[in-house]
């Protein structure tokens, strides 16, 4: 059984970048700043809520073998209610079918469908 655990700045997660690119990410350097902290670094980059949800779940269905542990992992309605914005997420989880296994890219179809109540 796959364990959730704690993930900070990507570590232990698979990276999505080679098939979502930057779509979502941006520089967080100014924010911080902004909201008056000092970072380190000048490189500091964050991920919108759709990014963010996309690279878990592609994550989640590359280690989670179980669908019914997939749902549970995952309930989109804790994040986003609106179908609009649940589209905006399909969408971008649709760019995961080359990235995937067929048998994969059925599990999170079948998510998709679970999470659908527009």
């Amino acid at each position: 059984m796959y364990r959730a655990k704690k993930y900070i700045a990507g570590i232990d997660t698979l990276s999505t970048t080679e098939t979502l690119g930057d779509t979502g990410i941006f520089d967080a350097y100014p924010v911080l700043v902004e909201r008056g902290l000092q970072p380190t670094t000048d490189k500091v980059y964050a991920a919108d809520h759709y990014r963010a949800i996309a690279d878990m779940l592609f994550d989640f269905v590359k280690k989670v073998p179980n669908q019914r542990e997939l749902n549970m992992l995952v309930i989109l309605d804790d994040w986003l209610t609106e179908p609009e914005e649940k589209e905006r997420l399909f969408s971008l989880t649709d760019q995961f079918r080359d990235a995937l296994t067929k048998k994969e890219y059925q599990r999170l179809e079948s998510w998709k469908t679970i999470n659908w109540k527009g």
